[in-house]
């Protein structure tokens, strides 16, 4: 049923919206930081060795180039679940990658003769790392990640220095990495919690429309289902100008089972002609319970006379499946109304209903037509 479906999936479809807000959110972030690189590396130019500049540069354009890449492919891709763990793997690897040279590189480059470009590099790495907060609020492991990657190599750098200035900077930044931390986990946790409301909301929903649909002992389709479906196959057959069958089933005696056995045994008689229906139609056939002891099966592209041979089969079935409760063989039997009235719904089943009250008149356990 759809319910079930639906219940079965809610976590693969919270994880793939999760990785849709990562791709959405960290697009921008990933052409400007493309920017920030040769902005930063025009800075350096006067103060550092030219190869470093250039290697350190090349390394993160490359790297930042294959990131845009896997966001165009994510883009361009199937929506499957599979697909987007494959994307999602691929694009934190390498971003994991690209930020290792931003930490790293970022030490690597920083000029010793110049005090003032260390710490321009250093504000650089701190904005990325505050972005990263951003970006990846949909991980805090991978935004803890980040800002590790970008701040602890310059952070231990600065603290093992002489200069007092750099040392209470790097302690500046390990305060704003616990207030980070705290920070970070606030947004991910506001984040995850309203994205699994809303779809906790949607099943909710999903959960509703099915139980209003569906008849609690069986698990069949109910009444108002069963209206549903007629009106639509009925628009269908009409625009198609196909055949569309309706048979009505009641069990034989009902009243009889439950008075000698007890409600528990005729509850169980109800889940066993369900199980024996349902095992029995086709996957475009609307199998329902529509009353105490009476079903309903809306046979879409099939005659009348297909539907009575159809209903002789099942008919047979029953009388060749007994019943079997705590060793008490119960012979069940059905009779059964075919109608073809496709003018209404309401003909429809009248049609049915003459047709079921002409098989009980005509000694039960038949299938009649009329």
């Amino acid at each position: 049923m759809e319910y079930e479906k639906s219940k079965q999936d809610i976590e693969a479809s919270i994880n793939t919206e999760l990785v849709a807000i990562l791709f959405k959110q960290s697009y921008l972030a990933a052409y400007l930081s493309l920017i920030i690189v040769i902005l930063l590396a025009a800075i350096l130019w006067p103060v550092q060795s030219e190869w470093k500049v250039l290697t350190w540069s090349a390394i993160l354009i490359t790297i930042g180039f294959v990131r845009l890449v896997i966001h165009a492919a994510y883009r361009c891709g199937s929506p499957r679940v599979e697909n987007t763990q494959i994307y999602i793997r691929a694009y934190l690897t390498v971003s994991l990658l690209y930020f290792i040279g931003w930490g790293l590189g970022g030490v690597w480059v920083m000029p010793d003769a110049s005090p003032i470009h260390q710490i321009i590099i250093f504000f650089f790495l701190m904005g990325l790392a505050g972005s990263a907060i951003a970006v990846f609020s949909v991980s805090r492991n991978m935004q803890l990640i980040v800002i590790i990657l970008l701040l602890s190599p310059a952070t231990i750098k600065f603290l093992i220095s002489d200069s007092i200035e750099f040392q209470g900077m790097a302690i500046g930044v390990i305060i704003f990495f616990f207030s980070a931390v705290r920070s970070s986990f606030i947004l991910w946790q506001t984040m995850h919690h309203n994205i699994t409301l809303k779809h906790e909301l949607e099943l909710a929903k999903i959960q509703a429309e099915y139980l209003a649909r569906t008849d609690e002992l069986t698990n069949l389709y109910n009444y108002r289902a069963f209206n549903e479906y007629a009106e639509r196959y009925l628009i269908l057959v009409k625009r198609n100008k196909s055949p569309l069958t309706l048979i009505m089933i009641d069990i034989d005696e009902f009243k009889s089972v439950n008075d000698k056995y007890g409600h528990e045994v005729g509850d169980f008689a109800l889940i066993h002609v369900a199980a024996l229906l349902r095992n029995n139609i086709r996957s475009s056939d609307v199998c329902c319970r529509i009353g105490g002891d009476e079903f309903a099966i809306i046979l879409p592209d099939t005659t009348a006379q297909n539907a009575l041979i159809f209903s002789e089969n099942i008919r047979r079935k029953f009388e060749d499946s007994p019943l079997n409760f705590d060793g008490n063989i119960i012979h069940l039997t059905v009779s059964i109304g075919v109608s073809d009235k496709i003018s209404s719904v309401d003909k429809l089943i009248r049609g049915a209903d003459f047709a079921l009250y002409k098989a009980k008149r005509n000694g039960r356990n038949r299938a009649e037509y009329l």
